[in-house]
């Protein structure tokens, strides 16, 4: 697993409310495995907020890589009125 940087997980709570992030998320085919995971109604709205963020940074570069990184490897679950965007490769915890 991939540790997300603190920079990128500041651009994702910036753009979406903090409930909206979810940390241990368990997806389909991931055997209990967790990762990162973003509630969203509208997931390329989401993401084109994101980019927008990114682009406003200094380190723009470097989390530009990063995100599309995550991006590559990116699923989606429908929990009725919302999305879950997960990456399966991706914790927010050095530990998993």
């Amino acid at each position: 697993m991939t540790v997300v940087s603190s920079e990128l997980l500041d651009v994702i709570s910036i753009v979406t409310d903090e409930e909206n992030i979810i940390t241990d998320y368990s997806g389909r085919g991931m055997y209990g495995e967790r990762c990162l995971g973003i509630v969203t109604p509208n997931q390329m709205e989401l993401i084109g907020y994101m980019l927008e963020e990114i682009n406003d940074r200094e380190d723009s570069k470097e989390l530009i890589n990063e995100f599309s990184q995550m991006i590559r490897n990116c699923r989606t679950d429908n929990m009725g009125y919302n999305y879950i965007l997960y990456f399966p490769y991706f914790t927010v915890d050095g530990d998993e």
